[in-house]
């Protein structure tokens, strides 16, 4: 996970749900004013899958926009960004 021109920060999920978001007690917590939960990662027994939670704020995946809150199966090398936050997945 980056912010801008911050540093990389790394986020593992064995199992179980990752949220991202502005508030304190989100998994990954991004900068700027942002909702309380922007969106949630997810690991299945099908891969990684990342879904929007907040419907105002842009959630994309290799810069297609997620449309609602419909999971979306993301892969290796998949770039995730909100607002100025990029998630690069590694599985």
């Amino acid at each position: 996970v980056r912010a801008g021109d911050g540093r990389v920060a790394r986020v593992e999920l064995d199992a179980g749900d990752i949220l991202f978001g502005g508030a304190d007690g989100c998994d990954v917590r991004l900068p700027g004013h942002l909702p309380p939960v922007v969106g949630q990662f997810t690991l299945a027994t099908d891969g990684l899958r990342v879904r929007r939670l907040a419907p105002a704020v842009p959630v994309a995946v290799n810069g297609r926009d997620l449309t609602d809150s419909s999971p979306v199966l993301v892969k290796h090398g998949d770039r995730v960004t909100v607002g100025p936050a990029e998630v690069l997945v590694h599985i």
